[in-house]
């Protein structure tokens, strides 16, 4: 292996351009994940007819379709009926909606974990529906399952990768372009994966010392 620490350390300030890139992609998708995932959750728990069949099928659709074909419908199919988004825009919407029908299963398995007891004492107090959700059962059904969002929200940070394909130059893109224009592809593609490492590590860290601190704020419900 002929490695050029020059080279390397020449490519750098590249490779954290495209890595702040990949953060915002990340994090956008991620939350456009937590929203989109948390609504199909409530929705298909609550069994709505018709609207909750839809939530169920959304996610059907959505995992068990590879998610680079996704990718590539959104930003060249949806020109074909007029709706024309930037290789940026299409990334974040076609990871967000991917991830959004994982976190949706993650969110329904919170819902149903929380005691029927739970629902039967909101009903005895005349609770409405929205307090119901926002003071009693969401606040129970969310902190066992941050693990599990996080590691989807990991998965984001991982699958971003994939935006460099329809023209997005985040991380992987930028180490693309380097090893296309240099013909060295050990350097970029070596620091690609200790940058992912890092920040992979550093997100999950942080998700554990959130769950902590979610777990010792937790409302207590036994007045209920």
């Amino acid at each position: 292996m002929n490695w050029d620490w020059g080279y390397a350390i020449s490519i750098m300030p590249m490779l954290l351009n495209g890595l702040l890139v990949t953060v915002v992609v990340t994090l956008i998708a991620t939350a456009f994940g937590l929203a989109g995932g948390l609504l199909l959750g409530i929705v298909s728990s609550m069994r709505i007819p018709f609207f909750s069949k839809i939530a169920d099928g959304y996610v059907i659709v959505f995992r068990n379709s590879p998610f680079l074909v996704q990718l590539y419908l959104i930003f060249f199919a949806l020109p074909e009926i007029g709706i024309v988004l930037t290789p940026q825009v299409s990334g974040v919407l076609g990871l967000g909606l991917f991830i959004s029908a994982y976190m949706a299963e993650v969110y329904r398995a919170g819902i149903a974990s929380v005691p029927v007891g739970q629902w039967e004492a909101t009903t005895s107090i005349n609770l409405s529906k929205f307090h119901t959700w926002t003071r009693v059962i969401l606040p129970q059904a969310i902190p066992p399952i941050i693990p599990m969002l996080g590691n989807y929200a990991n998965l984001a940070f991982k699958l971003s990768a994939y935006v460099a394909v329809i023209g997005t130059v985040e991380l992987f893109g930028t180490a693309l372009r380097l090893g296309e224009q240099s013909y060295r592809y050990i350097e970029p593609f070596t620091l690609v994966g200790l940058l992912y490492l890092v920040v992979s590590v550093a997100a999950t860290i942080s998700l554990r010392q959130l769950e902590k601190r979610m777990q010792r704020n937790r409302p207590q419900m036994a007045d209920l």
